[in-house]
C-alpha cells in the first residue's frame, strides 16, 4: 500500500502563476479525459464488432456458400470497426505542459508525477547473484528498485517501452498530478 500523497513543498512557481496555468490547462485535461472514455468505448465497441463478423464470415462459409455478398458486408464493418477504434486513440490530446512545454505522458523528469517532490530515485540494477536466494516478497520489493520510484510519497514509476502513450497500446500505470520536468502542480484528481 502505497502512502497518503503529501502536499508538495517545493512548489517552483508562485501561486498566483500556478492558478492561472491551471486555468489554461483545465481545457486540454477535460478533452483528454473526455477523448478517452470516447477511446475506450469505441475499442470496446470494435471488439465486439470485429468478433460478430468473424462469426458472421464463418457462418456464411459454412452455411451459405453461395451468399457472398453478406460475408463482403461482414468484412467491411469490420474494416470500419477497426479503423475507428484505431482513429480514436489518434484523436486524444496530447498532453503538453503549458509552463514548461514538454509533453506529460511519454518520460519521467526530476519531479513525481503524483507528489510533486523531486526526489526521484532512479533504477538500480541488479544482478542475478542478489535474486537467486530471495523470497517472494523481498523478489517483490528489489524488483520494485529496477524501476524510477519516489522517496517521498513512495510512488514506482513503471514506464511501458516507448514512453507513457503508445500506438501499441502501452500506458503508464501512475497518475499524473504534477508536470514531472518542472513540477508544476496541473491537476488534483490527476489523469
Amino acid at each position: 500500500m502505497r502512502a497518503e500523497i503529501p502536499a508538495s513543498k517545493e512548489q517552483p512557481f508562485p501561486p498566483t502563476d500556478v492558478a492561472g496555468l491551471q486555468q489554461l490547462f483545465r481545457p486540454t485535461i477535460e478533452r483528454y479525459r473526455k477523448q478517452r472514455k470516447i477511446a475506450s468505448l469505441i475499442g470496446f465497441c470494435a471488439i465486439f464488432v470485429v468478433f460478430g463478423s468473424i462469426t458472421l464470415l464463418i457462418l456464411c462459409a459454412t452455411l451459405l456458400p453461395k451468399h457472398g455478398s453478406i460475408a463482403v458486408f461482414a468484412g467491411f464493418i469490420m474494416v470500419i470497426a477497426v479503423v475507428s477504434a484505431i482513429f480514436s486513440q489518434t484523436v486524444i490530446p496530447r498532453l503538453i505542459c503549458p509552463a514548461c512545454a514538454k509533453t506529460l505522458d511519454k518520460d519521467l523528469g526530476h519531479y513525481c508525477p503524483e507528489c510533486g517532490s523531486n526526489k526521484i530515485q532512479a533504477p538500480e540494477a541488479l544482478e542475478w547473484s542478489q535474486l537467486r536466494n530471495l523470497s517472494k516478497t523481498e523478489l517483490v520489493e528489489k524488483m520494485k528498485l529496477t524501476q524510477p520510484h519516489c522517496k517521498t510519497c513512495g510512488g514506482s514509476f513503471e514506464l511501458p517501452r516507448g514512453g507513457g502513450r503508445t500506438r501499441r497500446g502501452a500506458i503508464r500505470r501512475y497518475k499524473v498530478r504534477f508536470c514531472t520536468h518542472c513540477g508544476l502542480q496541473l491537476d488534483q484528481e490527476g489523469f
